[in-house]
């Protein structure tokens, strides 16, 4: 069958990344949501990152996953040329276009973090996010706005709830926006929950 077709799963990355970086906040949820992500799929198909481990990831480290998601603070520099560049948590900055260069086999990347779809002036690649789809990427779930640490943690697991039970990408996605406005009074604005969107192939 084509690719994207198949039942979701094979092999996860998760990334999950509590520390703040400098002038922020420490996250509360991001290594749990990475840990709660990794528990759904069989040990042998999951790499787990979470806190210091993932100081060492590099562009090369998405090469050979059906799913990578990466909770955690980002912060995204536009730079000169072709240098914009996101850092996550304390780790080796990854520039846009060093992912856009390889060639990946995700057929999911759900970047759980701020901004990972933020236009980019410098270089020619318009995100991170979209510098995902170029490298090979076959959707990516990002916000190009800042979003709430917990209410984006419920997003996640309720998006993978919809999806692993067998519903497209784009239909989880949504649903589990919904799901996450109506799960509180406070998160029925708009920040919480709609600042999400599917880039890509949305089966």
């Amino acid at each position: 069958p084509p690719r994207g077709s198949s039942p979701p799963g094979g092999r996860l990355l998760a990334i999950g990344d509590d520390r703040t970086l400098a002038g922020g906040e420490a996250l509360r949820r991001a290594e749990a949501e990475a840990r709660a992500l990794a528990a759904r799929w069989p040990s042998t198909q999951v790499a787990l990152r979470l806190g210091a481990v993932a100081d060492d990831l590099t562009e090369d480290d998405f090469v050979g996953r059906d799913v990578i998601h990466i909770a955690s603070h980002a912060r995204f520099s536009e730079g000169l040329g072709n240098r914009a560049t996101v850092r996550f948590a304390a780790g080796v900055p990854l520039t846009a276009t060093g992912v856009a260069r390889r060639r990946l086999d995700a057929d999911l990347m759900f970047l759980s973090c701020c901004e990972a779809d933020r236009p980019l002036a410098a270089g020619g690649v318009g995100s991170f996010a979209r510098a995902c789809l170029e490298a090979g990427a076959r959707t990516v779930i990002a916000s190009s706005q800042r979003v709430d640490d917990e209410a984006a943690a419920e997003l996640a697991r309720r998006f993978y709830d919809h999806w692993l039970s067998g519903q497209s990408k784009a239909a989880a996605l949504r649903t589990a926006q919904l799901d996450v406005r109506s799960a509180r009074p406070e998160w029925a604005h708009p920040y919480y929950w709609a600042t999400y969107r599917l880039i890509g192939d949305p089966r």
